[in-house]
Parts: structure tokens; C-alpha cells; sequence
């Protein structure tokens, strides 16, 4: 039985085209065999594409090494590096066309490439180089940035100036100028200059919270402890990071046992998480340090904000930007280190983001989670016995936990390891103790692995188990109600169930096929046309939801059509049992009912 909902399905290994594009080894030496007129045929409107997804290109385009090696040829070469999201091979092919020719326009693009990777020092050398060379301001900011690491605090103030009040900076700027002031010692002149703030609703709780970590810092308890509970007491402006900076403040004013009741209520809200492991572990730790410690790192706590907005708006290269800046003033600031490993998985950028999250301290919360990415990466890159193992140690370090065992059994389930997947799900199970709502998952995994290993009595029980915990889950409604459309069983209380998914799930290709597929076996063709149609609209490259209309148009017959989809099924790479079912349809047709 093909599994019925694309998450589901065995993940592909991307390597082989990433490897073509320069993602998967030294991406420097791949890049510069491209041609450049390959390069003028795409056009430089590649650098608006940030989007453009790093296997959208195929391996026609790469060229045997007879490409002439220019400023030229490394700036198209820089653009195209940028557009996929490499910002390591973007950087170096930048540096490698300003050696020729070291003009403001190569400059510029240089610079954002430079600081994209983390290459700060570089990128404020070619920014002092060229004054103005970034529009947005973003050249004086990071001047600015390293003025501060340096304690030059009235270079900063004077570069700062330079700063345009657009875009972002509308919210950075006022911060990062109270934060210099701080380090200049003047507390007062920080919330003057928090003042533009004041003039949107919208910027109240990053204003609030920024005055409370300066109160904090600067030894104002009264005004700290004040601007703290406003926050954490209006829900519109309570946030996990501003809960956690409250209960450092309780916990080094001597009130333990307030700030683990402020801690404990706040995230028994939340989902488990590395933030919330994170603000856990900072009420356990002996010595709680102030969330905010320096200057240098209010700034950094300010870009972690600006990170978080871009990320989540889709704009990954100024998210990139930000949270490489801030790194450069906080190093050791996880969260932000977590989400630029996560900035570059997005890219496809899978070595990249292993490089990251293996500069996390493994023994922190944030450590754990990075763990359980690079095993996620190293996946994609076709070393799945590495990441595997890498979640074995992990599970047996921590006996406590599942998470690592139901990443296990996922990377399993998807090489159609099936007994091993079973093991690991039990495992998991075990460890969970008496199921419940937030364990539906674990029985609904091991159902599948179950089914996939031909044990479909213990598979059903799971699936019922998984459905008797979450009755309005879709996946489950879907999977069980299949597999009982599959075996000829319970076909009225399958077609319910995956009416009811349908409605849950209205344009999940997968279910839509689902319930199209009863009807079928229900012999209401015509009715599972309409469903087998839309299916296909909505996952026109799945080989089962084309088969599946193919038979349906054979029953209405539309013979010449049914033919087509049973053509088209075996175009899209269908397992070996169903692939000599439908050349055999193709052949003989269907028998008569």
C-alpha cells in the first residue's frame, strides 16, 4: 500500500543535485565551472529570486572547466551563490571579483555576501573602504557593531548617524543607539534615545523590554522589576524571552521560589521546546546570569528580535544578515545560532547548517535540539547511518526521553527499515508511560511501520489507540480508513471517517484520493471521479491518486482516458507490485465487475 499523504512519504536524498550545484562538497570549486554565459542566459534577475530552491536546476547546467576565470565570471557567479542561499561560496566568489576590480557596485555585493557568512571583520573593512555603499544603512550599522566590540562607544553614536530611520532600523536603530549610551555609562541618555519608540503601539513590548534589561543591567531594581512584570502580566506583550529575563532578575534578587512559580506558569502554557528547556535549565543553573550582560549583547538580544520577524516573514537573507551580526557582538547566543543552522537548512545549505549547530555547547538545551538537526542533515546528504547513530547515542544518554527515538524510528520508517522502525516506536512508547493526547503520534508512526511489515492486526489496534486519543485527526482517519478501503473492511464507517477528513483537510490531495477510493469500492463511480480528478489537481505526480482514476474512468467508460492515467502512474516511479498491476491494466484493461 502506498502511503497516503506526501509527509509521509520516504524522504528523497536532494545530495545528488546539490552536489550538482555546488551545495554538497566545496561549492567553490563547483561553482566556478559554471559558465558564465550560462549565467547571462539566466539573467541577473537571480539576485531578487531568493527564493529560488536549491535543486531547481539540473545538472545540464554545469560546464567542463574551460570557463575563463574574471572578476566578471566570480560576480555572476557571486549573484547566483546568493540567489540558492549559499552564502559561503557567495562570499568567496565576491572577495575572489573585488581583488580585480574593486569597484562600489562589486563592493557592495561583497559586503552583504561577507556578513551573510559571518566573515564580519571583512565585510566592515570593505564598508570603510566604501562609505555609502549600502543604501539600507546596513554598512554604517555593522561599522557601527564593531565600534561597539571594541568599547569605542561616541564612534559608534557617530556612525549610527549615518543609519537611515527606514525599514527595520525604525525599530534597531533607537535600541541599538540606547544600548551605545549605556556602555558610554549613561543610563539616562539609553531611554532618551528609546524615546521614537514610544510612538507606535506596535514597538511597545520591544521598547518595554529593552527598558527593563537596561533598568537591570544598570542596577535600577525598582524600575527593572516594574517595566519586567508590566510585560509578563499584559499577555500582548508576554513573551518566553521576557519571562526568562524576569526570573533571572527574581532568582539573583533572592526570590527563588517566585521565579519558578513565574517560570512554571508561564510554560506550562507552552510546548516543549529548546526555548523552554533553556528558560528551565536557567532557573536550575547556580549562578543565574543576566539575560542581557553588556552593550554589545543588547544589541545582539535586539537583532535576535529582528532575526525571528525576518525568518517568519520568508525573507532568509536579511534574517541571515541579522543573526550573523548578531553572533559577532554574542557568540555564545544559542538561540540565535539555532535559527541561522535553521536559516540554512531552509537553503538547502545542509553542510553549512552542520557546521552551525555543531558550534552549540551539546550539554545545553539548545544543544540537544542541534543534535537532533545535524542528524536531520547529515540525512539529506545520504549518510543515514551516521545520523542514526548519532540518535542512538542520544537516546541512551537520555533514558527520559523520546524524542531522539521518534526521530530514530522516522529515519527508519523512511529507508522502509520497518522492524527497525517498529523497535524504536515501542521504545518510545515504553518510555512515554500511559498514552495521552500529545503521544497520539507515537502509535499512529508505529501503525504505519506495523502495516508496512504486514501486521495488520497490531497496526489497526494501533491505529485505533492513535484515533481513541485524537478522534479528529486527519492523518489518522485517513490512514486507517484507507487501509480498511484496501482490505475490503468496514467500508461505511471508512467512507464516514474520511468524509470527515476531507472536511478537516480539503485540499490534502491524498485524503481527497482516499475518500474517492471507497466510493470507488463502493462501486459510486461517477461520484469517485469527481474526488479522483480533484485529487489529481491537487498531486498530479503521485502514481497511486493517477492510477486510482484510471480505473475509475475504466468504469464509466472513458476507456482512452483511463489509459492515459495508468500511462501517466508508471511516469512517476510507482513501487514494483503496482507498476505489473497497471501495465497489466494497460494490456487487458479491467475485468468486468
Amino acid at each position: 500500500m502506498c502511503e497516503r499523504w506526501q509527509s509521509q512519504r520516504p524522504l528523497r536524498s536532494l545530495s545528488a543535485n546539490m552536489i550538482g550545484l555546488g551545495m554538497g562538497q566545496n561549492s567553490t570549486g563547483i561553482f566556478r565551472v559554471i559558465a558564465p554565459s550560462v549565467f547571462l542566459a539566466l539573467g541577473l534577475c537571480l539576485s531578487s529570486n531568493a527564493t529560488l530552491a536549491a535543486n531547481d536546476l539540473a545538472d545540464e547546467f554545469i560546464a567542463p572547466e574551460t570557463a575563463p576565470d574574471s572578476a566578471f565570471g566570480d560576480y555572476l557567479a557571486g549573484q547566483y551563490a546568493r540567489a540558492v542561499g549559499d552564502t559561503r561560496a557567495a562570499a568567496d566568489f565576491y572577495s575572489h571579483a573585488i581583488q580585480a576590480d574593486s569597484s562600489a557596485a562589486l563592493s557592495s555585493g561583497a559586503f552583504r555576501a561577507l556578513v551573510s557568512a559571518g566573515r564580519i571583520d571583512e565585510a566592515v573593512e570593505r564598508a570603510r573602504a566604501f562609505p555609502g555603499i549600502d543604501a539600507e544603512g546596513l554598512a554604517s550599522f555593522a561599522i557601527a557593531l564593531s565600534d561597539i566590540r571594541r568599547g569605542a562607544f561616541d564612534d559608534a553614536e557617530s556612525h549610527l548617524g549615518d543609519v537611515p530611520m527606514s525599514g527595520m532600523n525604525v525599530l534597531l536603530l533607537p535600541v541599538a543607539r540606547a544600548w551605545v549610551a549605556v556602555g558610554a555609562g549613561d543610563a539616562d541618555r539609553a531611554l532618551e534615545a528609546l524615546a521614537p519608540l514610544r510612538r507606535s503601539e506596535q514597538a511597545a513590548a520591544f521598547r518595554r523590554f529593552h527598558e527593563a534589561l537596561i533598568f537591570d543591567l544598570t542596577e535600577q531594581n525598582d524600575k527593572a522589576e516594574a517595566a519586567f512584570r508590566e510585560l509578563v502580566e499584559d499577555r500582548n506583550t508576554r513573551s518566553l524571552r521576557a519571562v526568562q529575563a524576569f526570573a533571572l532578575f527574581l532568582m539573583r534578587t533572592s526570590r527563588r521560589d517566585e521565579a519558578v512559580a513565574l517560570t512554571e506558569q508561564y510554560l506550562s502554557e507552552e510546548s516543549t521546546s529548546a526555548l523552554v528547556e533553556d528558560a528551565r535549565a536557567a532557573i536550575d543553573a547556580a549562578t543565574p546570569k543576566p539575560m542581557v550582560a553588556s552593550a554589545a549583547q543588547g544589541i545582539a538580544e535586539a537583532l535576535h528580535g529582528a532575526v525571528r520577524f525576518m525568518f517568519q516573514n520568508g525573507d532568509r537573507e536579511t534574517a541571515t544578515i541579522y543573526a550573523q551580526l548578531a553572533l559577532y557582538l554574542s557568540p555564545n547566543l544559542d538561540v540565535v545560532r539555532f535559527l541561522l543552522g535553521s536559516l540554512e537548512e531552509s537553503s538547502g545549505q545542509w553542510e553549512a547548517a552542520i557546521a552551525t549547530y555543531r558550534a552549540i555547547d551539546p550539554e545545553t538545551p539548545f544543544g540537544w535540539n542541534a543534535r537532533q538537526r545535524i542528524a536531520a542533515s547529515l540525512r539529506r546528504l545520504g549518510q543515514g547511518e551516521e545520523a542514526m547513530e548519532i540518535l542512538r547515542e542520544m537516546a541512551s544518554e537520555r533514558p527520559e526521553r523520546t524524542d531522539a527515538l521518534i526521530d530514530l524510528g522516522d529515519m527508519l520508517r523512511a529507508e522502509k527499515r520497518w522492524r527497525e522502525a517498529v523497535d524504536a516506536y515501542t521504545q518510545a512508547i515504553d518510555r512515554a508511560g500511559q498514552p495521552s493526547a500529545s503521544t497520539w503520534g507515537y502509535y499512529y508512526s508505529r501503525g504505519i511501520a506495523l502495516e508496512r511489515s504486514k501486521r495488520w492486526p497490531e497496526a489497526e489496534s494501533d491505529f485505533l489507540q492513535a484515533l481513541e486519543l485524537q478522534p479528529e485527526q486527519p492523518q489518522v482517519l485517513n490512514y486507517l480508513g484507507y487501509s480498511w478501503v484496501e482490505q475490503g473492511l468496514n467500508l461505511d464507517r471508512a467512507r464516514g471517517m474520511l468524509e470527515r477528513a476531507v472536511e478537516l483537510r480539503p485540499r490534502d490531495g491524498y485524503i481527497i484520493d482516499s475518500l474517492g477510493w471507497v466510493l470507488y469500492r463502493l462501486g459510486e463511480f461517477e461520484e469517485a471521479v469527481g474526488y479522483l480528478e480533484r485529487a489529481v489537481s491537487l498531486q498530479p505526480a503521485d502514481p497511486v491518486i493517477n492510477d486510482h482514476l484510471g480505473d475509475a474512468y475504466w468504469r464509466v467508460g472513458r476507456t482512452r482516458e483511463a489509459r492515459y492515467q495508468w500511462e501517466r502512474a508508471l511516469i512517476f516511479d510507482p513501487e514494483d507490485e503496482e507498476m505489473r498491476l497497471i501495465q497489466r491494466k494497460l494490456r487487458e484493461g479491467l475485468e468486468d465487475i
